[in-house]
């Protein structure tokens, strides 16, 4: 019996990785400058997206949550998350505005 390779991402994963592809690039055309501005090296220019509570389920597509971010901002943000938390930059899923 020959085994069929699985997909390495399923239709429903596609079609949203899809969506996701689309609204990056409209956002990314409307927000040209980082938003962010980490010091020490923000290029001012904006060519990545950061979505500050995650990219999990429907977050993913939330621009709400979407800040548009250099290379730098992007990559200090993510591997500085408490600062980044502090700085307003990164939020937790479970954070209820207001609140």
């Amino acid at each position: 019996m020959k085994r069929s390779r699985l997909s390495p991402r399923s239709d429903k994963t596609a079609e949203r990785d899809a969506l996701y592809a689309d609204a990056r690039d409209r956002f990314l055309f409307r927000r040209r400058r980082c938003e962010i501005g980490w010091d020490g090296g923000c290029t001012g220019w904006a060519h990545e997206v950061h979505h500050t509570k995650g990219r999990v389920g429907d977050l993913m597509l939330d621009e709400t949550h979407w800040l548009a971010a250099c290379r730098h901002c992007h990559h200090q943000a993510t591997v500085n998350p408490a600062e980044a938390f502090d700085r307003g930059v990164s939020l937790h899923r479970n954070w209820l505005e207001g609140s």
